[in-house]
């Protein structure tokens, strides 16, 4: 009997332990899930932010041509622009050079893991809203002056 009584404690602590790691993998893997999703969805229009560079300096090559009617207003539009186009693309290179993937032999703490990707999930918001708002700035930009 007390051998059934210590076996039935032991596998009773033993699961206990088991899911409370499969549970913080879990809390883990849909953070990273969730970071992963935003830099997905915006990764893409990288593309685009490149192309409206491309555009937009070729419109300030075009106003500055004609010195005799520099448009002193749109050249500094289109300095801003170029320049917001440029901070978002190095923003997105610079958080994917940053990020490291948490491993399971990963030495920190669950807590100090979660920490660090709730910071990620934060940062990558950003970037994300950075890109957009300046492709948004630069396809104005190029639409109003076709």
């Amino acid at each position: 009997m007390k051998f059934t009584l210590k076996l039935f404690c032991f596998l009773l602590v033993t699961t206990f332990a088991f899911n409370a790691c499969t549970s913080k993998k879990q809390e883990r893997i849909a953070k990273v899930s969730e970071v992963m999703k935003i830099h997905d969805d915006v990764m893409p229009k990288m593309d685009e932010i490149v192309s409206l560079q491309g555009q937009v300096k070729a419109m300030m090559t075009a106003i500055n041509s004609d010195s005799a009617n520099i448009d002193k207003r749109l050249l500094e539009k289109a300095e801003k622009t170029l320049d917001d186009l440029n901070k978002a693309d190095v923003a997105m290179w610079d958080w994917m050079n940053a990020f490291k993937m948490p491993v399971d032999s990963d030495p920190r703490s669950h807590v100090e893991i979660m920490a660090y990707l709730e910071e990620e999930h934060k940062a990558i918001e950003k970037v994300s809203e950075m890109m957009l708002t300046s492709i948004d700035n630069g396809n104005a930009l190029i639409k109003e002056n076709e």
